[in-house]
């Protein structure tokens, strides 16, 4: 992969995390050539939860936990060694399916409804923040017109900070899942996005 592709994604993932307005991508990024770098990105779950009703979210909140902590880690690490990680994302990719015969959405009114979270070699789960930064989902992130509508969706989460243990096992969640409506079947893939120093 060149450089270049590396720094534009960079910037491009930098931004979405609600950078403040003005600020810059850090030093040791910046500075450092990119031929030193290599990005990889490493499978954890594939289409999770494996259980449909634990991916089911409806109109009573609810914790679903899309991939249970303290069973898997990233697959396909280059390295164990956390020192040679400079920067690394939490990818889930996935697809909301609404079974409520009618329009629905999510329902975001409550602070600590829909709200990602992550833990690490079975600690406790520690909310993500979302590209608002506002840590919430909103709304119209899964809003489905009629029935059988499909909402896909993708959100990257900056994790350097909160992965110390990069072959670490690690779990995720969706705090208090709710929808406006009964109901919507969720499914998510789920990986790390890595950029390892050479």
């Amino acid at each position: 992969m060149k450089g270049i592709d590396t720094l534009g994604r960079l910037k491009l993932i930098y931004a979405r995390q609600g950078a403040p307005a003005g600020a810059s991508m850090s030093a040791d990024i910046a500075a450092i050539p990119l031929e030193n770098y290599f990005e990889q990105l490493c499978p954890i779950h594939m289409n999770a939860p494996l259980v449909v009703a634990n991916g089911t979210i409806g109109a009573a909140a609810a914790t679903k936990i899309f991939v249970a902590d303290n069973v898997t880690g990233a697959s396909g690490l280059i390295s164990t060694d956390d020192a040679k990680v400079q920067k690394v994302f939490l990818l889930i990719i996935g697809r909301a399916v609404n079974i409520y015969a009618g329009a629905n959405e999510l329902d975001c009114a409550t602070a600590a409804h829909n709200q990602w979270q992550m833990n690490l070699d079975g600690g406790a789960f520690a909310d993500l923040a979302n590209e608002d930064p506002d840590g919430q989902l909103i709304d119209s992130n899964w809003q489905c017109p009629v029935e059988g509508a499909i909402h896909p969706f993708t959100f990257y989460f900056d994790v350097t900070s909160e992965l110390t243990n990069i072959d670490g096992k690690i779990g995720v969640q969706l705090l208090n899942a709710r929808s406006a409506q009964d109901s919507m079947v969720v499914t998510i893939d789920v990986f790390l996005k890595i950029l390892w120093r050479l």
